[in-house]
């Protein structure tokens, strides 16, 4: 099945907006976050035999028309999955942009993904009859069984993770575990290779130009300033393995023209002794980039 990512536009003409920080916005330093949870889910469901197309509108700082645009030009096939990633600053506009795309396409599915949508699902789901299901948490199985159920005409209501549409209201189709092997998840560095521009991004912990990856998902902290482990990973701490995560740094040094690969695990007491092997897999490795 095709699936078409989307981070939709928001305010393009104020700048770009970074909705995957914990703080979605247009920031003042101009800071712009890789979209890594949506790259992540598209790598995912690419693995598993599904065609993938991306949009990062906020990236190129396109606004709806330019971003619509883009989309009826991809002459995508009349059964395609939209997935939209969403925030909480954004969310209506998100919503308007998935009826814009509803129009364009009307037979598509349009799933909405991310923390607003996750934290609040019945409600999302409830903004417009032009989005269809709501991804309920980390999104990256859900999505893949989600195109396989559509694709094989299978009953959607059997993929955990969702918020449909019933009879009564709306109903939830259980939980999806988290995924347990992050080592199964290609590198990202791959993926923004081929689709994306390093360049677009910005992040002012880093020399420009940079990349960021995940090392890890979920946190036992429930700190006010982060959503994440509260609506998307979950509060158990899983970790890429050392060797995983320093494939993806020699990927990087020999593909890439980025200074600065920025890792972002959660730093728990958990982490310590992962950061700690990656560190030595670091020092015993001879890939020529810095590592903050």
């Amino acid at each position: 099945m095709t699936i078409y990512f989307i981070n939709p536009p928001f305010k393009a003409e104020f700048g770009k907006f970074s909705r995957e920080s914990r703080s979605p916005a247009i920031t003042k330093s101009g800071a712009l976050y890789y979209p890594l949870w949506l790259i992540y889910a598209a790598m995912y469901s690419h693995k598993h035999g599904h065609e993938i197309l991306f949009l990062d509108a906020p990236a190129k700082q396109l606004n709806e028309e330019q971003s619509l645009d883009i989309v009826r030009k991809a002459n995508c096939p009349e059964e395609v999955m939209f997935v939209l990633d969403t925030s909480t600053p954004s969310i209506k506009s998100d919503v308007r942009f998935a009826e814009q795309i509803k129009a364009i396409c009307p037979k598509s599915f349009v799933v909405l993904v991310g923390t607003h949508p996750s934290a609040r699902p019945e409600e999302t789901l409830g903004y417009s009859d032009a989005v269809d299901a709501i991804a309920i948490g980390e999104y990256d199985c859900i999505i893949k069984d989600l195109a396989d159920a559509l694709d094989s005409k299978a009953d959607i209501h059997t993929v955990k993770g969702l918020c449909l549409r019933n009879e009564d209201g709306y109903e939830r189709t259980g939980v999806m575990p988290p995924l347990k092997n992050l080592d199964d998840l290609p590198y990202a560095a791959q993926f923004i290779k081929e689709h994306l521009d390093e360049k677009d991004y910005f992040f002012a912990a880093a020399t420009y130009p940079s990349i960021q990856i995940f090392t890890g998902r979920g946190c036992p902290f429930r700190c006010n300033f982060c959503v994440y482990p509260q609506t998307m990973h979950g509060h158990a701490f899983r970790a890429r393995s050392a060797e995983n995560v320093v494939g993806e740094f020699e990927y990087i040094a020999n593909n890439m023209h980025v200074i600065t690969a920025s890792v972002c695990p959660n730093i728990t007491s958990e982490t310590v002794d992962a950061l700690n092997d990656l560190c030595q897999s670091v020092l015993n490795n001879e890939a020529d980039s810095d590592y903050k």
